[in-house]
C-alpha cells in the first residue's frame, strides 16, 4: 500500500476519506510510481507524482478556480466549516480548528496493481505535533462506489469500513493483512435521518508515511439513505491514542452533518 493523496485542478472532472456517494448512479514502496492509473470507468488521465519524501510522493493541492468556487454553503453545526463535494452536490461539517480541506483534493491508497480505494471533497486534521508538511492525524471524505449489497444501508457501512482497512493493511505486492471486523451502530442524522455507522481499530502492519504515529488507527464508514435506493457514504480514518486525536464526539457530529447540498 501506498498512501495517495493529489490535489485535482479545475480542468479534470473526476467520477470518484472520516468518505459521500449518491449510489444508483500497504507496505510503501522506496520510490513513488512517477503516473497512476485510473479504474475502468473514469476518465483516462496520466497524473506526475509529487516531489519524493523517501516512501512516497508528496500531494500536489489545487484551489478551484472562479468558476468552481465552493458555494456558500451555511454549517449546520454552530462553530463548524462545511466541506462541499461539487459532484454529489453532498456537503458535510468539520471542525474549524487544527483541520485542512479542499474540494479538489483525493486521498487513498494504492498498490502496485493500482489504486485500492480513493475518496474526495477531503478534509484533514493536522494538529501541531504532527511532523512533515502532509502529516494527518485524521482525514475525512467522499466516496463514489457502487452498492454491492442490496441496497441494505446496514450492509453497506461495514463492508466499506472494512474494504478501507484492508487497503491501508494491503503491501505494495497486493497482500492483505488481516483487520478485525467492524462493529456496526446508528446515528441520527441532524435533518432526522437513521445512518448506519461500521467502525474497526487495530494496529497497522503496513507504514503510512502520510500519518502521523499512533499505535492504533480506526476507520468508520457512514452510509445514510435518501430513498429510491441512493445513499450519502463517507469514510473517516483517525490515529488513537495520542494527543490531538479525533474525539468519538467530533467523528459523530461529522456523521450527522453529511446532507445533501
Amino acid at each position: 500500500m501506498t498512501p495517495l493523496r493529489l490535489g485535482i485542478g479545475a480542468g479534470v472532472v473526476v467520477a470518484v476519506v472520516v468518505v459521500l456517494a449518491l449510489i444508483g448512479q500497504a507496505a510503501a514502496r522506496p520510490t513513488p510510481r512517477p503516473t497512476f492509473s485510473w479504474p475502468s470507468g473514469w476518465p483516462t488521465s496520466t497524473r506526475t507524482a509529487g516531489p519524493s519524501t523517501g516512501p512516497s510522493a508528496s500531494p500536489r493541492v489545487s484551489s478551484p478556480t472562479p468558476s468552481q468556487s465552493t458555494p456558500n454553503i451555511a454549517p449546520v453545526i454552530s462553530g463548524w466549516k462545511v466541506a462541499y463535494s461539487r459532484k454529489d452536490a453532498a456537503a458535510y461539517d468539520y471542525p474549524a480548528t487544527s483541520w485542512r480541506y479542499s474540494e479538489t483534493m483525493l486521498s487513498g491508497y494504492e498498490a502496485d496493481a493500482g489504486i485500492l480505494v480513493i475518496r474526495h471533497a477531503v478534509a484533514d486534521l493536522r494538529p501541531a505535533q504532527c511532523s512533515g508538511k502532509a502529516a494527518t492525524l485524521a482525514s475525512i471524505g467522499i466516496v463514489t462506489t457502487p452498492a454491492k449489497n442490496s441496497g441494505d444501508a446496514n450492509l453497506e457501512a461495514p463492508a466499506l469500513a472494512e474494504k478501507w482497512a484492508r487497503a491501508r493493511n494491503t503491501d505494495s505486492d497486493g497482500t492483505v493483512h488481516p483487520v478485525p471486523s467492524a462493529v456496526t451502530r446508528q446515528i441520527t442524522s441532524l435533518d432526522g435521518v437513521e445512518i448506519a455507522v461500521a467502525s474497526l481499530t487495530f494496529t497497522p502492519d503496513v507504514f503510512d508515511a502520510y500519518e502521523c504515529p499512533s499505535p492504533t488507527v480506526r476507520f468508520t464508514a457512514a452510509v445514510k439513505p435518501l430513498g429510491s435506493g441512493a445513499f450519502l457514504m463517507m469514510v473517516i480514518n483517525s490515529g488513537e491514542g495520542v494527543s490531538g486525536s479525533l474525539e468519538q464526539a467530533d467523528e459523530d457530529n461529522v456523521i450527522k452533518s453529511i446532507r445533501p447540498a
